[in-house]
């Protein structure tokens, strides 16, 4: 059923460019109340023992000679990632309700980025994770580029460059990781046991995407030039925050660099606010 969270709001979007400019703000409002309304049944009705492991939604075959498949399942990261989702979307759309400017436009592209998140939390085809993810640029850039403030084209090409530039590295990890495990199914890829020499070189390529189509690179690079013109700056971040716990916690060998009682979850956060605090040196901002 959590699996209607994207297919109601990319109905939600496309009801949009039908109906008059007056019921923009309630469509919206509806769309994203009945997405957090399905995930909160959801989360509810899941017994925790369930949200120990990948459950599968629905799994159809996509491209079967390559192994894609359009597999959707649920753990315990991706149904919370879910429910935040549905949060911030109802708050967006509540705090960009004095929106008058192209109103179906600005809600349209919101549901799209909104769509593309719950898509992305939902992915259990790696494959599938990239194309939701880089789905959300697309609206990300007429949001920024159509509603941002001033100098927004240029926010706006900029963010959609470090996002591109972002998805060519992880592409070549994701061909990496299809070849060595013969698969794109994240449950059994996290069970495939990876050389340490093909981790040394092709993790930090999908680990780089998620900086910079995670925007953590781009946020700390463009400041207030950045997130001051975008409508939904958390969106993307809360994409990349999730999707790197969800890769690092199911891959199959961990750092032995850092002490024994370190989490793998504490190892993301020591790199990410390093590689943070570099960037920020570099461009003279505060790596709060």
């Amino acid at each position: 059923m959590i699996a209607w969270t994207i297919y109601l709001t990319f109905g939600g979007a496309v009801l949009l460019l039908l109906l008059p400019r007056g019921c923009a703000r309630w469509i919206a409002l509806l769309t994203t109340i009945a997405g957090f309304a399905l995930g909160t049944v959801v989360f509810v009705g899941t017994p925790i023992p369930d949200l120990a492991h990948f459950t599968t939604i629905v799994r159809v075959p996509w491209v079967p000679a390559l192994g894609m498949n359009y597999h959707l399942a649920l753990d315990g990261v991706s149904l919370t990632m879910v429910l935040v989702t549905g949060i911030s979307a109802v708050s967006t759309v509540l705090f960009s309700w004095d929106v008058e400017h192209r109103q179906n436009e600005f809600f349209f592209w919101l549901l799209l980025v909104v769509a593309g998140c719950y898509g992305v939390f939902l992915s259990a085809d790696l494959f599938l994770l990239f194309v939701f993810y880089e789905l959300v640029i697309v609206p990300k850039y007429f949001l920024i580029a159509i509603f941002g403030s001033t100098n927004k084209e240029y926010g706006a090409m900029k963010l959609t460059l470090y996002s591109f530039f972002g998805g060519m590295f992880v592409f070549v990890g994701i061909l990496v990781a299809y070849v060595s495990g013969g698969s794109l199914d994240l449950n059994q890829l996290s069970q495939f046991e990876f050389s340490p020499q093909l981790q040394s070189w092709a993790f930090p390529l999908l680990f780089s995407w998620f900086c910079c189509a995670g925007r953590h690179l781009a946020a700390a690079h463009l400041g207030a030039d950045w997130s001051c013109r975008c409508p939904d700056c958390g969106f993307d971040v809360a994409c990349g925050n999730c999707d790197e716990a969800r890769l690092l916690r199911r891959s199959p060998r961990r750092d032995e660099s850092f002490p024994a009682g370190i989490s793998d979850v504490e190892q993301m956060d020591r790199c990410a606010g390093s590689d943070r605090n570099r960037v920020c040196r570099g461009s003279g901002a505060s790596p709060t």
